[in-house]
Parts: C-alpha cells; sequence; structure tokens
C-alpha cells in the first residue's frame, strides 16, 4: 500500500489504483483490520480521481470484496507475523 500511497501524491493515480486493486482483491476477508481499511479508503479516494481518458478504473469495489484467492491470505498470514 505504501509503493500505491507514493504514486498516489506524485500524481500517477491510476498506476496507484491499478496495484493496490490487484493486491486487494486477492483477500476473502479480514476487511476489519486496519490495513484493508486503509486499503479500501485509498482505493476509494483513487476512484473518485479521473484516470487517463479510455481506461478502465479495475473492478468496481464490491467485486472487489467477493473475489477468493489463498494468495491474500497468505499475505495477511505473513503480515500479522511481520
Amino acid at each position: 500500500m505504501s509503493l500505491s500511497r507514493l504514486w498516489h501524491q506524485q500524481g500517477k493515480p491510476k498506476k496507484a489504483h491499478d496495484l493496490l486493486v490487484e493486491v486487494y482483491a486477492w483477500f476473502t476477508e479480514g476487511f476489519d483490520t486496519a490495513d484493508l481499511q486503509e486499503a479500501k479508503a485509498l482505493l476509494e479516494e483513487l476512484a473518485q480521481r479521473p484516470h487517463s481518458a479510455g481506461t478502465s478504473t479495475g473492478a468496481p469495489l464490491a467485486l472487489i470484496t467477493n473475489t477468493r484467492n489463498l494468495a491474500g491470505l497468505v499475505l495477511l498470514a505473513f503480515r500479522s507475523t511481520t
């Protein structure tokens, strides 16, 4: 998320959004954790900013939360041990 925030601050909202939306999509649970709440808030902020014309803003956040992927759980477990 730090890289997405940096890109956002550098005026690269599409790049920031595309990276964060991909990682956020991995998760199937843990949406009440501080990290995922912060990620969701940043995604919502990035979604409000216009991207370059003709580009996609990624999957809607509602669809992302329903995505199932074991990699997200592995990342969450890793973050909680560090």
